[in-house]
């Protein structure tokens, strides 16, 4: 799967993520994710009768307008891509990559 690299759509997303609450950003990286057509790969909320997660991949991972980033602590998932989207900005000399 190719995505494309939106660099105005990564900059408006990097400066809403900045103005979020930390504690929210994942919860509103997810919203962007499901209404942008991102892709979204973190262990599942349902739960087996073992209480672990019924799906749990290996490597968690969201993709937001051609930004990809993992983690391997799912509360590290937002400020990663926010790294990332802020790298790719930065590559490309786009001015709005001078975020928080």
């Amino acid at each position: 799967m190719k995505a494309r690299i939106e660099l105005a759509r990564i900059a408006a997303a990097i400066e809403l993520l900045k103005r979020v609450n930390p504690e929210r950003r994942l919860a509103r990286l997810r919203k962007l994710i499901l209404n942008n057509g991102g892709r979204w790969d973190l262990p599942s909320e349902a739960r087996g009768r073992d209480g672990a997660p019924i799906y749990n991949p290996l490597l968690i991972s969201v993709e937001l307008f051609g930004v990809y980033a993992m983690a391997d602590d799912v509360d590290e998932l937002a400020k990663n891509w926010m790294r990332c989207a802020r790298n790719i900005l930065d590559a490309a000399g786009d001015d709005r990559a001078e975020v928080a």
